[in-house]
C-alpha cells in the first residue's frame, strides 16, 4: 500500500520509516529540556536508581536521545522525573501553537479525534497530517503519539512502526520490555511476530494485516517484523495512574 492508501507500487513500504514522519529534532530537544527542568534537584543517578537503569540510559534521555520503547519511557517519565507522558505532550503541544490555534484545534477534544499519517491528495479540503511525537531507534522501530487527547478517556492510541527485515542492515524489532498495564496490538500493514514470555514459556504468533493481539504487558514481550516491507501498527493501551 503506498502512503495514500491508493494502491500498491514497486518497493511500496521497504524504506524506513516509511508510514509514520521521522523524528523531529526540535521536538525532541524541547522534551529532553523539559525533563531537566523536571529532575530539579535530583541527580541523574537518582533518576537511574529509581527506575532501576542505568545511569547511561537517563544521560542519553536528557540529550535528547529517545531510542527506548514508548512502555519504557512512560515508567522513566512516571517515576524518574513524576510525568505522564500525554501531559508532558500537551505542554508541547502548547508550546508549538499560538492562543488561537489552541483554541480552534485544541490537544483535548471533547467526544472525538481521528489521526492522519498522511494528507488526502486531491481532496477538495486537503487535510493536513496528524502532529505527532515520534521517536525510537531509527534503524529498526519508531512509535508515534498524536498531540491529541480524548477527554475524560482511560486509554491511549499510539502507532508502531518497523523496519523491514533485512541482512545488511538491522531489522525491525522492538527491545523485550515489561511493563505495568495491557495492550492491544493490530496489524495495519506487514506482517509481525509478538513474542510473549509467561511462566518460563514463551508464545509467539504471527499476525498479519486486520489481526490483533490482547496481552498483559507486565509480561515481557517484543514485536519483530515478518517480511521486506515495514510493517505499521496500532497499539492501544490505558492511561498510566
Amino acid at each position: 500500500m503506498d502512503k495514500t492508501g491508493k494502491g500498491e507500487h514497486k518497493g511500496a513500504g521497504r524504506k524506513f520509516p516509511w508510514y509514520l514522519p521521522p523524528p523531529d529534532p526540535a521536538a525532541l530537544r524541547w522534551i529532553s529540556a523539559r525533563l531537566k527542568q523536571a529532575r530539579q534537584n535530583k541527580s541523574q543517578q537518582k533518576i537511574a536508581d529509581t527506575c532501576q537503569l542505568p545511569l547511561e540510559r537517563v544521560r542519553a534521555l536528557e540529550r535528547g536521545e529517545f531510542n527506548l520503547p514508548v512502555g519504557d519511557f512512560r515508567l522513566i517519565l512516571k517515576y524518574g522525573y513524576k510525568l505522564q507522558l500525554l501531559d508532558l505532550l500537551e505542554e508541547y503541544y502548547a508550546h508549538l501553537k499560538s492562543d488561537a490555534e489552541q483554541e480552534s484545534r485544541p490537544f483535548r477534544r471533547d467526544w472525538y479525534y481521528r489521526a492522519r499519517l498522511s494528507s488526502a491528495p486531491g481532496a477538495e479540503v486537503p487535510e493536513e497530517k496528524t502532529p505527532m511525537f515520534v521517536a525510537g531507534d531509527q534503524d529498526r522501530y519508531l512509535w508515534a503519539v498524536p498531540l491529541r487527547k480524548l477527554k475524560e478517556s482511560g486509554i491511549v492510541t499510539e502507532f508502531l512502526e518497523l523496519a523491514p527485515a533485512r541482512r545488511l542492515r538491522p531489522s525491525g524489532e522492538t527491545p523485550a520490555s515489561a511493563h505495568d498495564g495491557e495492550e492491544i496490538i493490530t496489524v495495519i500493514h506487514g506482517r509481525v511476530m509478538v513474542s510473549i514470555q509467561h511462566a518460563g514459556s514463551t508464545f509467539s504468533p504471527e499476525l498479519n494485516p486486520g489481526e490483533m493481539i490482547h496481552f498483559n504487558s507486565k509480561n515481557r514481550h517484543l514485536v519483530r517484523t515478518l517480511g521486506n516491507t515495514s510493517a505499521l501498527l496500532a497499539v492501544v493501551r490505558p492511561l498510566a495512574d
